[in-house]
């Protein structure tokens, strides 16, 4: 094997062997930046959830699912991928709005 080679193949494997050597593992942190946003996803589908019930909207199926875990598994399954969860909150926030204009403004009761 040629010095040049060597040098090649040591290169490749000390840049292979550096985040081990300095404690630093790529995929557990990946999948714990995964599982917090996902997190932070979930509570918010949770919350527009709890809106749709407090409005009387009778939003149902999938995106309404009133599960935490649901929804943090269906972010985790499709790796915290921003795009479809931004397509989910959007399409959440406009059905609330919609909700929210047919019902008009909220007016007290007065006794």
């Amino acid at each position: 094997m040629t010095p040049t080679r060597i040098s090649t193949r040591l290169a490749v494997a000390a840049a292979l062997a550096a985040p081990l050597m300095f404690g630093i593992a790529a995929q557990p942190a990946a999948a714990k930046d995964i599982q917090d946003i996902c997190r932070n996803y979930a509570q918010r589908a949770v919350d527009d959830n709890a809106e749709n019930v407090r409005m009387n909207c009778g939003f149902n199926g999938n995106r309404w699912n009133a599960s935490k875990q649901f929804h943090a598994a269906w972010c985790r399954e499709r790796k915290a991928n921003r795009g479809k969860m931004r397509d989910q909150e959007q399409e959440r926030a406009k059905q609330l709005q919609k909700c929210a204009n047919k019902k008009g403004p909220r007016r007290d009761k007065k006794g």
